[in-house]
This record gives C-alpha cells, sequence and structure tokens, in this order.
C-alpha cells in the first residue's frame, strides 16, 4: 500500500508540474497544449484545471487499484476454500471464472453509457455492485455452500466491468507522446495492487481455521473471509474517492460530441443522404454510438490485437489461477496451511524487475522510441520461459525441482506486469491515431477491450479447471477417503496431506500451453512491427477525408 501511495503522490506532482507549464497553451479545440522545455506536449487541454486533473488523476489511479486488489485479494485463499467445501473440483474453473463472466457480459453497457453521460456515474455504480458481491463472498464458511463463492464472484465481477474507464480517460485526456508513461504508470499500480492482494492474506494466516464446530464469528472472520472483508474496506475507499473528487471535463465532452457529429456527417456524405437530415440524425444516441464504427485499416488492426489479447489472457490466466494446485499437487511446496505463502512468493522478484525494465523505457529517450512493442516480445519471451520450466519432463520423479516453480512464477510476474502495459499503450495509441473514428465511441471501444480480456481470462480458468485438478495417487483417486485415511490426499481445514497428491495431466497441459504462447508471441510481433504507428496514421487521414458533398440531382428521392 506503501508503494501505491508513493506511486499516486508522484504521478500528481508531475502532472501538477506538467499542468502549470501549459494551462495557458491549450487551444480552444481540446487540442494538444503547448509543449514543456523538453519538446513534448503535456496533458491535452480541455479546460481544467490543474487541481481537478490532479484530483480526477487520482480517482482514476485509487478506482483502477482498488477493482484490481478486489479479483486478487481472494487468490491465495480461494482455490483452497473451494476443496474445503468439498465443491466438485471440476468446477473451480467455472467459479474462479464467474467474476470474469459477468465482466465481459456487462463491459459494454457500461461502455455504452460512458459514451452517452460521462465517466463519473458508470465508475459509482461498478465500484457499488462490485462491493456488494464481497460483502456475500464473507459470509460463504458461515453458509456452508461452495455456491456461494460463485453467486458472490458473479455480481463482483459484474461491477468490475466499469474498470475500462481508467484507460478512457487517459487515452482522451494526455497527449500521444507521453501515453507510454502516462497509462503504463496507472497499469504499473494495477499490477502492483493485484500482488499485494495476496500477500495482505498472510496477515491472516494466524486466525483460526474454520471447522464445522467453530463459532458463528469464526466462520464469518476467518483466514478464508477476511481478505474479502479487507477489500469491501478497500473499495469503499475508492468509492468516496470517486464520488468526491472525480468530475467529467466538460469541454473533453463537447469535443467527443462534435466528434459524433462529425462522424454522422461522413456516413451521410459516403451513403449520399442530405447532411443533417438522414436517418442517422433520427436515431438515439445509443444507437448512433453503433452507428460511427471505426473502418478500413484501423478496424483491422482493432480486430487483430483482440485476437492477441484474447489468446494472451487465455494463457496467462490458466496457470494463474492455478498456482494453488500446481505448487500443492505437481511440486508437493504445500505441507499445511501455513505454507500458501510459498504458492505466491516468487511473484514479487517478477514484478520488481518489470517495475525497473519501466522505469528505464519511460526516459524520453527511449520512450520517443515506442518501447512498448518490444516490451511486449520480452513478457511473450518470459512466459514461454515460464511454461517450459514447469513441464513434468520425467514422470518418473514424484515432484520436480522446487526452484523450478520459483523461477517459473518469477518469469510470470514480470509478464503479467509487462504485458498488459504494453498492450494497452498500443489500443490507446491506435485509438488517438484515429481519433475521428474512434472519438465518439471511445468508451464502447474500451468496454469491448475490457470484454474481450474478460473472455480470456474465463476461458483459461474454465479450461484448466476442466483439464487439471488435485487428485490422489492411490485408491480411487479422491480427496480425504475415509477408508485410507492414513495416507490419502486431503486438504480440509483439520486434516491437510499433500504427499499423495498429483496434478492430472500436468504433462499434456503446459506443453500445449507452452506451444500456444510461442505461437502467439511470434503473431504479436509481426502484427504490431506490420501495422506500425505511421502506417495506421496514413490509412486513417485516408478513410477519414471526407468525400464531396453530392449535388442536388445526385440526392435519393426518399429521405428517411
Amino acid at each position: 500500500m506503501l508503494a501505491v501511495a508513493a506511486l499516486i503522490q508522484h504521478a500528481i506532482k508531475q502532472r501538477r508540474a506538467r499542468n502549470a507549464k501549459s494551462a495557458d497553451g491549450a487551444d480552444s479545440n481540446g487540442g494538444v497544449s503547448s509543449a514543456d522545455e523538453k519538446g513534448v506536449p503535456a496533458v491535452r487541454g480541455f479546460n481544467e484545471t490543474p487541481e481537478q486533473v490532479r484530483w480526477n488523476t487520482l480517482a482514476i489511479y485509487v478506482a483502477g487499484a482498488a477493482l484490481v486488489f478486489d479479483f486478487t485479494a481472494t487468490l491465495m485463499s480461494i482455490q483452497a476454500l473451494f476443496y474445503l467445501l468439498q465443491a466438485p473440483s471440476r468446477l473451480y474453473g467455472l467459479t474462479f471464472a464467474a467474476y470474469d463472466i459477468t465482466q465481459f457480459l456487462f463491459s459494454p453497457a457500461y461502455g455504452l453509457w460512458a459514451d452517452a453521460y460521462g465517466l463519473r456515474l458508470p465508475q459509482l455504480t461498478g465500484i457499488l455492485v462490485n462491493q456488494l458481491g464481497n460483502i456475500l463472498y464473507a459470509f460463504t464458511v458461515l453458509s456452508k455452500e461452495w455456491y456461494v463463492i460463485l453467486i458472490a464472484r458473479f455480481i463482483s465481477g459484474a461491477g468490475a466491468a466499469v474498470l475500462f474507464t481508467g484507460l478512457f480517460y487517459l487515452t482522451g485526456t494526455t497527449s500521444f507522446e507521453q501515453r507510454f508513461a502516462l497509462l503504463s504508470r496507472y497499469r504499473l499500480i494495477q499490477s502492483l495492487a493485484r500482488f499485494i492482494g495476496p500477500f495482505l492474506a498472510f496477515a491472516f494466516l494466524g486466525m483460526p481455521l474454520p471447522t464445522p464446530q467453530s463459532s458463528a464469528a469464526v466462520r464469518v472472520f476467518n483466514f478464508y473471509t477476511m481478505p474479502a472483508w479487507l477489500t469491501v474496506l478497500v473499495t469503499l475507499t475508492a468509492l468516496v474517492v470517486v464520488a468526491w473528487w472525480f468530475r467529467d471535463p466538460p469541454d473533453w465532452h463537447e469535443h467527443r460530441l462534435a466528434l459524433m457529429d462529425e462522424a454522422l456527417r461522413q456516413r451521410e456524405l459516403q451513403l449520399g443522404q442530405p447532411v443533417g437530415s438522414s436517418k442517422y440524425r433520427q436515431m438515439s444516441r445509443w444507437r448512433q454510438l453503433l452507428a460511427v464504427a471505426p473502418r478500413g485499416t484501423l478496424r483491422t488492426i482493432l480486430l487483430l490485437q483482440a485476437a492477441i489479447l484474447l489468446m494472451t489472457n487465455i494463457i496467462i490466466w490458466a496457470t494463474y489461477s492455478n498456482l494453488y494446485a500446481q505448487a500443492v499437487g505437481h511440486f508437493h511446496l504445500v505441507g499445511s496451511q501455513t505454507d500458501i505463502w510459498k504458492v505466491f512468493a516468487p511473484l514479487p522478484v517478477g514484478v520488481g524487475v518489470a517495475t525497473l525494465v519501466r522505469t528505464v523505457a519511460s526516459t524520453s529517450s527511449i520512450q520517443a522510441h515506442g518501447p512498448e512493442r518490444a516490451l511486449t516480445a520480452s513478457a511473450f519471451l518470459a512466459l514461454f520461459i515460464s511454461y517450459m520450466l514447469v513441464i513434468p519432463y520425467d514422470s518418473t520423479i514424484a515432484a520436480p525441482n522446487a526452484w523450478r516453480y520459483y523461477v517459473s512464477t518469477g518469469f510470470l510476474g514480470y509478464t503479467v506486469v509487462t504485458v498488459y502495459i504494453s498492450l494497452e499503450v498500443i489500443f490507446s495509441k491506435y485509438m488517438t491515431l484515429g481519433e475521428r473514428q474512434t472519438g465518439p465511441v471511445l468508451g464502447l471501444l474500451f468496454s469491448l477491450y475490457s470484454m474481450v480480456g474478460a473472455l480470456g481470462r474465463a476461458i483459461g480458468q474454465i479450461v484448466v479447471g476442466s483439464v487439471t485438478h488435485i487428485a490422489d495417487t492411490v485408491g480411487t483417486g479422491a480427496l480425504c477417503q475415509p477408508s485410507i485415511a492414513t495416507s490419502t490426499c486431503c486438504l480440509a481445514a483439520d486434516t491437510f496431506r499433500t504427499s499423495t497428491c498429483e496434478l492430472t495431466s500436468a504433462r499434456a497441459f503446459y506443453a500445449v500451453f507452452a506451444v500456444f504462447t510461442f505461437l502467439t508471441g511470434v503473431a504479436a510481433a509481426w502484427i504490431f512491427w506490420d501495422y506500425n504507428y505511421e502506417r495506421v496514421r496514413q490509412d486513417c487521414e485516408v478513410v477519414e477525408a471526407a468525400p464531396p458533398a453530392p449535388s442536388e440531382d445526385q440526392l435519393p428521392e426518399t429521405i428517411y
């Protein structure tokens, strides 16, 4: 939390300095304000005061960190809780993916809402809904029913669908040249919150473990549910910050309305309809947003990047969501409930390396060359190495060497930070290059980006939960078999034995996903180098060039 606070304070100071230098240089059309002493344009001017920019940025950072923290705070205990409640092992993937399923379903609605009426109300609604899901999760042990986890994650995910609003705001209000530094800082804060979540759960390891004989208080406040209560506190803080400080820049909204009017005019001219009186002007605001979709090269590259994001999230979350099962069933690192910390111990090393790399890449000399593409390549290389390390090459060995798990998980931590920074910066810059096409529907496009990411996470979690699960190497394979209670694999609160546990189908699963990682990395490198920024810029200029207005004798007889 101290690291997040320090980053936020640093961001605020830098943004205040830039605005102080450029407050008088913002043009009247919402363009880029005057350059600073290094010749790099500062934040775009939409008549926001430097103070309001500062508070909006702080609110965006806090809200983004809180919603990501929510996703991972229960990560250290959710799989253990799932087995504790003796839930169907093959449904763990669906239970964990429930969060992303509803995020997938609700993202477009939030995007259309934000485009039509601004960011503030969607943000507040999303955070509040997310909070209700966490409150329900906190009563899972008391209910003694595993499906409460499923319902709670469905509700939380519906609220977290608003997470895209941070990217929406920063893309629309920052300059192209400073996009990597600002967006990567935003994503880095989110990544730190993502990894801090599981580690804060360490503080609850000493709490009583709930059993059927425990009091109601113990079953409500225990190792498994305290992360949910902590998340309620964090999201409540975000709710207050957004409600108190965040305000939609009014001139930005007017600027995007002007872009919408221009986009509708383009459609009218292309279809030979009279300007200002076509069927597009009679549409509702919602249908107008859907009518002005990107075209040409911009549409192609956005679809290609969506495919890359989908595969990336499938690959990453198929292993990230299954770290507990990997550590217990494959590497036998966890011998008791108090050993669960070992599952996530290597992640901070990878995060630290990624933070250092991002800091170096944000320097002005490197940032000018667009380091996000090289960062993407390094992320996929690290992820490929991570998968190769955990493949059980020798089936005669009961458990691979522990160092392989620790190094693999460290590489995974590096990937999770760098790959999302680079993909989001690239997507955001494409949005800016085609602003005349994307400006009116920026919220919808970012919500669809978030929707694809959620779909990928859900698929990865469902696949890994269906293919691999913890089983016993003796007897019937079921956990905690009473007929052989002294040797069976058992992960109950009062009986924890892992020496005979195994992770089913581990060799085939990790080998196949290593191949997928390699192919996705190669495809990403080809797409981002082939569709470079200059090519996309030139193609957007051709598409956006308005055709000449038709003469009166060319107009159709029927006017819709």
